[in-house]
């Protein structure tokens, strides 16, 4: 596309004279530069009026019009004059088709004519200015790249970088909308996944925070203030004295035993002396002969036996006195016992206490990277919805005219719904309306199926055009005999 410059002036179409194309014989309109609408039945020529302006400039060929020779005829002429001022053309175009190819012949002004005749009419056009219907037809994601391109909305780094801190250079050739798209677009927009992944990690911190707090309540719940780890060696220094007094009492438990076995053995003795004293006494009956002698012994043994119950008694008293020392003495070895058993379990306290401590000492980390993972998804979320907003907000320094226009989820909203659902009428609008901004040299609007234009719709049609110095070529399906040709006059 040519765009005009200050030096070159607007083309209009002065005169469209047509023979043997298509369904027409015979046609001429010398709109000289005002509106040109034809109307009438299906099948009068109204299509075939403007195809033939398409094709003379070379926006159809043979594959769009497989067979542009009205039947019967031997060629189909299309000429047109083209110039700034009515009556006065600075281009004459000539297409000619016949059955062996066609010609095309493009003169000046002065007669001469032009080397490249194809190259320099096309020039002259806009992309969409002879077929605005072409831009509907595109994709969604197309339509807004192309409306980007034409009004040349930038991609907003600037704002980007305000919004997300970090710089994002667009891609070469990447439109403003797909730049924010592949920001901020579900699925795969380089924001959209940060936040997935900050999603996620919240996720996996959250969980982990709860296996940390069941562990922590499985060891016992958080630490009161007098949780607090014990001393083994005071336990042990207690443990010291009480095994010192243990030992006395041993001791004396010892000296009880041995005075109980003397005392045992000294009554043992006794009775061995008592019985032998009455097997003494018994043989004296018998031995009385021998008495003399045996009284010396008995006398003898008598001593003993006196002296040995003294003994006896002593061992006796002294037996008791130690059995009556040891139960005035409290056996320490349950004691002891139940203070070993804590020297044991003073080990396994101490662990347990400090499995609590550093436990919690996790859950509070964990708790704080919950926080933290929070916060950054929380941004993250901002970011996204600041850059889907200002990717909403794309075409509000674009003069479109047109009211509730946005960019959405990778096509073009008009009040919110998808630009596709609206009304044709609405959808030729922005159409016309694109191809108008491209500002070509020649300003020639083809519109076809201009039925689908109610008359206000029309009517700011041609306003539109009048405000842009274009020149509107409409066909519409009317109620009326034959092919209507109606010239309306372009008011600047």
């Amino acid at each position: 596309m040519t765009t005009a410059t200050d030096t070159e002036k607007t083309l209009r179409l002065n005169v469209l004279e047509i023979s043997n194309f298509m369904g027409i014989t015979a046609f001429r309109a010398e709109p000289n530069g005002d509106h040109l609408c034809l109307s009438g039945p299906n099948g009068v020529g109204k299509t075939s009026a403007v195809d033939a302006l398409w094709w003379a400039l070379g926006g159809k060929g043979a594959r769009d019009l497989p067979e542009p020779i009205h039947r019967g005829a031997d060629r189909a002429v299309g000429r047109l004059e083209l110039g700034s001022e009515p009556g006065r053309p600075e281009y004459v175009v000539e297409r000619i088709q016949t059955p062996s190819g066609a010609k095309l012949v493009v003169k000046g002004a002065d007669g001469s004519k032009f080397a490249k005749p194809q190259e320099l009419l096309s020039s002259f056009l806009g992309k969409y200015s002879l077929d605005p219907v072409q831009f509907l037809e595109k994709r969604p994601q197309d339509q807004v790249d192309e409306i980007l391109s034409i009004y040349q909305v930038a991609a907003p780094v600037a704002q980007v970088c305000e919004i997300t801190g970090e710089r994002h250079d667009p891609r070469p050739g990447e439109s403003a909308d797909g730049y924010l798209m592949r920001l901020s677009a579900d699925e795969t927009g380089l924001y959209y996944i940060r936040r997935r992944e900050a999603n996620r990690a919240v996720d996996q911190k959250r969980h982990a925070l709860e296996e940390q707090r069941q562990v922590l309540d499985r060891l016992g719940g958080p630490l009161a203030p007098d949780d607090r780890t014990q001393s083994a060696a005071e336990l042990l220094r207690r443990i010291e004295g009480l095994d010192q007094k243990a030992q006395q009492r041993q001791v004396i438990l010892d000296e009880a035993r041995d005075a109980k076995r003397e005392y045992d053995e000294g009554k043992r003795r006794l009775v061995a002396v008592s019985t032998e004293f009455v097997a003494t006494n018994q043989r004296i009956e018998e031995l009385r002969r021998q008495l003399a002698g045996e009284e010396a012994k008995v006398v003898a043994l008598t001593t003993r036996i006196h002296k040995g119950e003294a003994v006896v008694v002593n061992l006796e008293a002294e037996w008791t006195a130690a059995e009556q020392a040891a139960s005035l003495l409290p056996d320490p070895a349950p004691r002891i016992r139940e203070l070993r058993e804590q020297v044991a379990g003073v080990e396994h306290h101490n662990k347990r206490v400090s499995a609590r401590a550093n436990c919690q000492e996790q859950l509070d980390r964990l708790a704080k990277e919950v926080e933290h993972a929070q916060g950054e998804h929380g941004a993250l979320d901002m970011v996204l919805e600041r850059l889907r907003e200002l990717r909403a907000h794309l075409l509000d320094g674009v003069k479109l005219d047109v009211e509730g226009l946005g960019i959405g989820d990778g096509e073009i909203k008009l009040r919110g719904v998808p630009f596709r659902q609206a009304c044709r009428s609405e959808q030729l609008r922005l159409a016309c309306l694109v191809a108008m901004a491209q500002r070509p040299r020649l300003r020639i609007l083809r519109v076809d199926e201009g039925e689908r234009l109610d008359s206000p719709g029309r009517s700011l049609l041609l306003q539109l055009a009048n405000e842009q110095d274009w020149e509107v070529i409409l066909t519409r399906v009317a109620d009326v005999d034959g092919l209507k040709v109606e010239i309306v006059e372009a008011r600047p």
